[in-house]
């Protein structure tokens, strides 16, 4: 039986079921064997069972409703992970949560000023959340040629803090001064004590603005030559940054300060891992890892490096002519840098005729602040040695968006398909078009040329509804959340590679005992697709993460990719005010109740069977569980879209889909479509209604045996709050399903 339910986002601008939304986890982060009492805060929380984190050696122990004691053990390396909270309404969106190998304590709040600014080490951490118009000060002791680096973290730690830190010596003279993420790096000049003052770019601040400032001793690694590595393999990795152990001055510079340089030896994982560093949509494409340095003095901060699909070669420099572009063999991945201030790279290469080539530049995609550019030329000599330019093509952003404005996958990393008509040879320009007031040789790239492979990544993440008012411009965040008899919509996009056009088929693993997952494939060459999980009225309560898989065949070769996890990370009004910052997450979470029944439905009891081409009509049978009796308007989530009506009180609706127009295959399809509707919903079960209402009969027949008055008000006032429970509310409710449709082929036409 397939039966599509309701599905609905927490802290709405407008009344919707409940399901669970974290907001802040304070404090953001813990030592490594270090218990700290975590607060969380959100929406529709209402009995929290669990705080659970990405990493299974993270643990949390309730100590009340709000409040856990979380212990990192000694096998979780220092990192970001993420927490999310499970209760009745589900698991949470999640956020995120620093494991460090250094003491961390919390803010005092009392440091408001320079006189009272708190003390801490060189080498600890300290947790904290902004003030509106009301800095936080800290003082720490530096021997004399110390060289010192403070780190605060705000966004990239799910907050909505944009730090500023200023560096003050003791008589309160300003020595630094860095925002937007820079790091302070300072050299002790003389012992002494030092303070630094942290605040908000805007002086805002609250509950969502906290903050991890991090005093280091120890290394820092600022960027790495080669930057990407062969899956499986090892290589020479040279570090660039600042107290390397070991380290030598570099060639390079930053803030006007030389960086240190040190070789090592890295191993690439075979298999990518999910990283706080390059969050962006557009990110998915890149498979990566993360590396730290080891010291004494505590690990390194995190870079990421890249898993290349081809040979490395680095750039060699003196190439800032055409004339002396640096001639390379493909498939080759280049690992340059935009550096210095209007860096001009070239590079030269041999095609055979018929040869196809993708050229594509990865660098924001790695986290960085650059626009790449590339122009392509191809290069023909006369008998005299003379050459001619010819076919010349400019590239910019990659400007393809399988998730629109709710989920952006567009990029300014360019692209382009290369076809050699003709034997010959071929220049790349790459450049930066952000170079010309920045010169930083921490802004590195990619140049792979590859031979065509067509290929895919696919990206998983639970959506909030659709807003009811079509001129609405609200995004909001949300999580998978299934009742008992209910369905969720999980919206999946395909970023397409080297021009591949062919259907992906798309598999859950991982699901618990009572849940499935509809037929899901991505037709036609799109981009974008509507997986719908079903959990039957008897299905058990389960948490946990889902591991969604898309297959494709590609000539002889099979590929198959685990989709990467996103999720919007705030609640946001109004777009054109606030932009939507959606981003990757580690995993795609889901939550089945296990008591609370979903109180209102839509289901298709078997597929209908139709004709290419043709118009067919699909009935629904509408399940009214609860208070639920209003009428629905439902809107289909394919194109053309398509809207039709029930009337209230109804049980069986019928829509009709033109095949011709619609344009679905040969085969088993799910077309996804949702319904709205108003009605009346408590918030706990039937059982648990039965159950307080008893409670409230045995309070009240108490009462006539209290006759101090102080007795009797306490005992009115529990009998209020019981009865607060059987309140109905208002809101309206948003279903999500599929109904499926076995396509078959025309009959062949008869000759004449």
């Amino acid at each position: 039986m397939r039966w599509l339910l309701l599905f609905i986002s927490a802290l709405t601008l407008r009344a919707q079921l409940p399901v669970a939304r974290l907001t802040t986890v304070f404090p953001p982060g813990a030592a490594i064997g270090a218990p700290v009492e975590v607060a969380v805060n959100g929406a529709d929380l209402d009995d929290l069972k669990e705080l659970r984190f990405s990493h299974a050696g993270i643990t949390a122990a309730q100590k009340d409703g709000t409040h856990f004691t979380v212990t990192a053990s000694s096998n979780v390396p220092p990192g970001i992970y993420e927490a999310r909270v499970v209760g009745r309404f589900g698991a949470s969106n999640p956020r995120a949560f620093v494991v460090g190998d250094r003491p961390e304590v919390l803010n005092a709040g009392t440091n408001k000023s320079f006189a009272t600014a708190q003390t801490m080490a060189v080498g600890s951490a300290v947790n904290g959340k902004a003030t509106a118009n009301a800095p936080d000060f800290f003082k720490f002791k530096a021997a004399k040629g110390q060289r010192v680096i403070g780190e605060c973290l705000g966004r990239q730690i799910d907050s909505r803090m944009e730090p500023i830190l200023t560096l003050f010596d003791a008589s309160e003279k300003e020595i630094a001064h860095v925002r937007g993420g820079t790091i302070l790096d300072f050299t002790a000049p003389t012992d002494d004590d030092f303070v630094v003052r942290v605040n908000d770019a805007q002086f805002r601040g609250g509950d969502e603005y906290g903050y991890h400032f991090a005093l280091r001793g120890g290394p820092w690694i600022d960027f790495a030559r080669p930057a990407a590595i062969e899956a499986g393999a090892k290589a020479s990795v040279t570090l660039f940054g600042r107290n390397l152990p070991g380290g030598k001055p570099s060639e390079f510079k930053v803030d006007g300060k030389i960086l240190d340089q040190v070789e090592v030896e890295i191993e690439a994982p075979k298999e990518p891992s999910p990283s706080y560093l390059a969050r962006k949509p557009a990110a998915a494409g890149v498979d990566g890892f993360e590396y730290r340095l080891a010291s004494a003095e505590g690990a390194s901060n995190p870079i990421l490096l890249s898993i290349a699909t081809a040979k490395v070669v680095l750039e060699a420099g003196a190439n800032e002519k055409a004339t002396n572009a640096m001639v390379v063999t493909v498939s080759c991945e280049i690992q340059g840098q935009f550096y210095p201030r209007n860096d001009v790279d070239w590079y030269q290469f041999d095609a055979a005729k018929g040869d196809v080539y993708w050229i594509e530049i990865f660098s924001q995609r790695l986290g960085l602040n650059t626009d790449p550019f590339m122009v392509v030329q191809r290069i023909t000599k006369n008998d005299r040695g003379e050459e001619t330019i010819s076919d010349t093509q400019e590239i910019y952003d990659n400007d393809a968006n399988a998730g629109g404005l709710m989920f952006n996958t567009a990029s300014r990393d360019p692209a382009y398909r290369l076809e050699a008509k003709e034997a010959g040879a071929y220049r790349i320009q790459a450049r930066d078009l952000f170079s010309e007031t920045i010169s930083d040789p921490r802004r590195i790239y990619r140049l792979s040329i590859h031979k065509e492979a067509p290929d895919f990544r696919l990206i998983a993440y639970a959506p909030a509804p659709p807003p009811l008012n079509k001129d609405s411009k609200e995004a909001q965040s949300s999580g998978a959340f299934l009742r008992r008899g209910d369905s969720t919509l999980i919206q999946l996009l395909a970023l397409r590679k080297d021009g591949f056009g062919g259907d992906i088929e798309v598999t859950v693993e991982g699901l618990p005992k009572g849940v499935s997952a509809g037929t899901t494939k991505f037709v036609n060459g799109a981009n974008s697709a509507s997986l719908i999980l079903e959990a039957a009225e008897d299905t058990a309560a389960w948490s946990g993460p889902l591991r969604i898989v898309g297959k494709a065949r590609v000539g002889e070769k099979d590929l198959a990719h685990a989709a990467r996890a996103g999720a919007i990370l705030w609640n946001v009004a109004d777009y054109q005010i606030e932009p939507i910052q959606s981003q990757l997450t580690h995993e795609l979470f889901l939550t089945v109740s296990g008591a609370e029944v979903a109180p209102l439905a839509f289901r298709e009891e078997k597929p209908v069977d139709a004709v290419s081409g043709a118009k067919v009509t699909v009935p629904l049978t509408i399940v009214r569980r609860g208070e639920f009796k209003g009428a629905l308007k439902f809107t289909t989530l394919f194109e053309p879209k398509k809207e039709f009506e029930v009337a209230a009180g109804a049980t069986n609706a019928t829509f009709e889909i033109d095949l011709d127009k619609t344009k679905l295959p040969v085969g088993t399809n799910a077309v996804a479509l949702y319904a709205t509707s108003p009605g009346r919903y408590r918030r706990i079960t039937a059982d648990e209604a039965k159950a307080t209402e008893d409670e409230i009969k045995k309070l009240k027949d108490s009462l006539a045996g209290i006759t101090e008055a102080p007795k009797k008000d306490a005992v009115n006032n529990q009998v209020k709050a019981l009865e607060a429970r059987l309140q109905y509310k208002d809101l309206t409710a948003t279903i999500y399903g599929a109904a499926p449709i076995n396509v078959t082929a025309p009959p062949p036409k008869k000759a004449p």
